[in-house]
């Protein structure tokens, strides 16, 4: 019973993620690597995780250890449905977006390495930009 909860709120709190980060990456490409967008989509993973809790706990009296499990199980349904869509945004619908994420990551490199005065990083950073970065898939 509770494995049908965990289900139906796991994949609403994941296609509500989904729908977040499209939201900034329809709006911003840079946003969608905001941390603070990364960290904030959090907010309806724990939404989801509490709902499904909540009504079970409406259908039957159940200890911690049960909802724990619920709440894990939505979690869990959560992040497969948005790394699916990540899976499929990096590899089928933008495979660019490794190249934007790279210079965004350089950027933010090349503006510490000026703030603490890193000679060496400054090196490193002009190497790691020449690198090839793309995202696959590893299954062992």
């Amino acid at each position: 019973m509770n494995n049908n909860i965990a289900l139906k709120y796991g994949l609403i709190a994941g296609v509500g993620v989904v729908a977040y980060f499209l939201l900034f990456y329809m709006n911003n490409v840079k946003l969608f690597f905001n941390p603070v967008v990364a960290w904030s989509s959090l907010i309806i993973y724990i939404a989801g995780m509490v709902k499904a809790c909540v009504d079970q706990r409406k259908m039957q009296d159940f200890p911690f250890k049960d909802a724990l499990r619920t709440a894990f199980l939505t979690f869990t349904i959560t992040s497969v449905t948005y790394y699916a869509f990540n899976y499929l945004l990096y590899n089928v619908f933008d495979p660019e977006l490794v190249e934007v994420q790279k210079e965004i990551l350089v950027a933010q490199m090349g503006k510490m390495a000026g703030r603490f005065q890193f000679s060496d990083l400054k090196d490193q950073i002009e190497e790691f930009s020449k690198r090839i970065f793309e995202l696959r898939l590893v299954i062992p």
